[in-house]
Formats: structure tokens, C-alpha cells, sequence
């Protein structure tokens, strides 16, 4: 069968179910995965562990089988941890100290795609840059020889230990109590936060907390302003502190004021930046080519190394991965755990704090913007090729 080479994107593997994406290509995936990770970690395939999550998309059981039974038959070893949001995926990695990860999603993309996101221990993803173009070709050319032996297949419950992690992070005699209202979407990340939800006592209103791959309610994308009316409308009548929104994997989010206004992702970087600063005078902020110019003022104002990047890898995203992806030393956690509580307090704050940015600067022009709304429709313009680009391969 001729597999689509157009679904080998810049950080993972996706395409529609079943024109794109199917049964044969996620068997080759994960056959060329076992020959890529061997080769680069230098060990023998029947050396390798491999876990693998899932998300609920109807298409997710299928492609699991097929990608699982690539990886045995190359005779690597897969640890099940079954239907999981990406950041469970990315604790069990490092956790278990294992070799590879994957998880099966078509993250915040509408029902009829299904992809496959894989790394590496360290951990390190494996993308254009690092292992995609090899799988890429194994996959293309189909030259596998069957293994000696095929691999074993274990289920593991890893939910519990990501739980006791994440609350590892907080001072629970100093949470206090908000009212906040979460839309899971029908995504994955619902698994972690009623299971938050019932060991913490946060009294969240979560709307849309079982997972469901059709996506009934809305499309899993929270940086689409139509997918969160029903969020928005959740946080005024209930009189919430604030909200946020979760894709179908769960791993990006946006806040929503207690107004219902949905705080922009530059407000965000802004405020993250500005609490960091504090923290460790000097150091660099690392912020995306496409951010307005509040971004660089607030670094400016406190004394940062700034750098622009086309990829973004800002500060936000180190502690963000540091969450689930490693396990912290006791100051990582203290560090951590200061950000947690006052990002908690802060979300109405930061609105207000930041608003005199709502006539910034444009990026491309220069000329100020009347309000907010209207300098990230005109950013969003101006940058359609490259935030296209950016949203295909993510």
C-alpha cells in the first residue's frame, strides 16, 4: 500500500482517518520508530520499552493496534498505559525511565484526524530535526525484516502517580478556594482534573468532562473564540474567578477572566515573564516571532536578555514541560509551586494590569493599535503564512 507522504509533519505524524492516516502507515511508524530508537540509543530492539497512550478519538484504538503491533514485531516491548491526556504521557516517560514514548492523538484537530506524536528518553522529541526524516524514509521504502522474536506487550495505571506528582508541587494548607470553571471539551485532559477535582475539593464546574472522540460539543480548539461561548457564558453566570479551556489531548490551554474575556496568549507570556523576572533578575526570555509588542516592553521594563525565535521556546513552556516531563529537585518545586498559587490570584490582576498594552504597538507597523482586540486581529493577519504553517505541523 502507497502510504500519503504528506502526513509527516514537523513534530509528529498526522493525517485524516483513514485516507491519510491508517492501519499500514502506523504499522510502518512504529516498526521504524524500534529501528530509529536502537540505532540512536545504541541498544538492542528487544532492549527497548516504548509506552504508548491514547486518546479517545473513535479512530485511536485502531491506530493503536496497528502502530503496537509494528513496534512488537521489531520485537521492542510496549508499555499500555491506555487512554491518557499527552502530558500523562510525557510523566510516564521519565518516570518509568523508558526508552521511547508515543501518544495517539490529532491533539486540538477536528474528530476525523488521528496522529502520532513520538519522543525519545531525555526527553527529546523527535521532529524534522531529529528523526522524523528517518522514520520518514524506513516508512516510505517499507524495508523491514521481521525480528527473531516479537516484543511483549504490559498494561501499566500510571494516573495515580502523575496525581501525586502534580499535587507534589502545591502547599495544600495554602490553597485557597476559587470558584473556576474548566472546558475539557471532551478531551483528555478531563481525566486529570476530575481526579484533581475530587482530591482537592476545588469546587471547578467542568463542562464537557467526558471524554469523547466525535467532540459533540465543540471542535478540541481552544484558540478558536467560537469554541469557548460556552466557557465564557459559564464564568458570568456562575460569577467565576476565572476559567481556561483544554484541547483534545491536553496540553495547551487558554484563561478567560471573571468577565468572560479570554486572555490573550501575549498577556500570558507577559505575565509568566514578568513573575519570572522577579524571581531571577537577568535571565533570558525566549519568545515567539509572532507576539505583539507588549511582550518585549514587559521584558524590557524588567531587565531581561530577550531573544526571538521563529519556534517558540519561552520560559513558560520549560516550566510547563517540567510539570510532566521530569522529576523536580526540591528547589525546581519550591520555584514551581510559588508560580502555581499566584497565577491563581493573579488572572483578574493581569488583565488589568497589562491593559495599557491594549494600544501596543504592531509588530509589522509600528503604529499603535486602538485596543487589543484589534492589534491581534491585525497580527493575526500579517502573520497568516507563518501562524498557518506553525498550527499544520504542531
Amino acid at each position: 500500500m502507497i502510504i500519503n507522504p504528506k502526513i509527516f509533519r514537523a513534530y509528529d505524524i498526522r493525517g485524516i482517518y483513514p485516507d491519510e492516516l491508517n492501519e499500514p502507515a502506523a504499522a510502518r511508524t512504529g516498526a521504524a520508530l524500534v529501528q530509529f530508537l536502537s540505532k540512536e540509543l545504541k541498544k538492542q530492539n528487544s532492549d527497548l520499552q516504548i509506552v504508548v497512550g491514547r486518546d479517545a478519538r473513535v479512530s485511536s484504538p485502531q491506530i493503536f493496534q496497528a502502530f503496537t503491533k509494528g513496534v512488537l514485531g521489531q520485537g521492542a516491548n510496549v508499555i499500555d498505559i491506555g487512554l491518557v491526556s499527552t502530558d500523562t504521557l510525557y510523566f510516564a516517560l521519565n518516570h518509568l525511565k523508558l526508552d521511547g514514548g508515543v501518544m495517539i492523538t490529532a491533539s486540538h484537530n477536528p474528530a476525523e484526524y488521528n496522529g502520532i506524536k513520538m519522543m525519545a528518553q531525555g526527553p527529546r522529541f523527535i521532529s524534522a530535526d531529529w528523526g522524523i526524516p528517518q522514520i520518514k524514509k524506513m516508512v516510505l521504502e517499507q524495508k523491514f525484516k521481521p525480528n527473531a522474536s516479537q516484543g511483549k506487550i504490559t498494561q501499566h495505571k500510571i494516573i495515580d502517580k502523575y496525581l501525586e506528582h502534580i499535587l507534589s508541587l502545591i502547599d495544600l494548607k495554602d490553597l485557597k478556594k476559587m470558584k473556576i470553571v474548566v472546558d475539557a471539551g471532551n478531551g483528555m485532559g478531563s481525566l486529570v482534573i476530575k481526579e484533581l477535582n475530587k482530591k482537592l475539593s476545588l469546587g471547578l464546574i467542568c463542562l464537557y468532562c467526558n471524554p469523547d472522540g466525535t467532540f459533540p460539543n465543540h471542535p478540541p480548539d481552544p484558540l478558536i473564540k467560537e469554541n469557548n461561548k460556552a466557557l465564557q457564558a459559564q464564568i458570568i453566570k456562575s460569577k467565576a474567578d476565572f476559567g481556561l479551556a483544554l484541547d483534545g489531548d491536553g496540553d495547551r490551554t487558554i484563561f478567560v477572566d471573571e468577565k468572560g474575556e479570554v486572555i490573550s496568549g501575549d498577556m500570558t507570556i507577559a505575565l509568566l515573564a514578568k513573575y519570572f523576572l522577579q524571581k531571577n533578575p537577568g535571565s533570558t526570555i525566549v519568545y515567539n516571532l509572532t507576539c505583539s509588542k507588549s511582550v518585549p516592553e514587559i521584558i524590557k521594563e524588567n531587565k531581561a536578555f530577550e531573544k526571538q525565535e521563529k519556534e517558540v521556546d519561552t520560559l513558560v513552556s520549560r516550566y510547563g514541560e517540567l510539570t510532566s516531563q521530569t522529576e523536580l529537585n526540591k528547589d525546581e518545586q519550591v520555584e514551581l509551586r510559588g508560580v502555581i498559587e499566584d497565577l491563581a490570584l493573579r488572572v483578574p490582576e493581569a488583565v488589568t494590569e497589562f491593559d495599557k498594552f491594549g494600544e501596543a504597538l504592531d509588530i509589522n507597523t509600528g503604529k499603535v493599535k486602538d485596543n487589543l482586540e484589534q492589534q491581534q486581529e491585525l497580527l493575526r493577519l500579517r502573520s497568516a503564512d507563518i501562524i498557518k504553517e506553525a498550527r499544520e505541523d504542531m
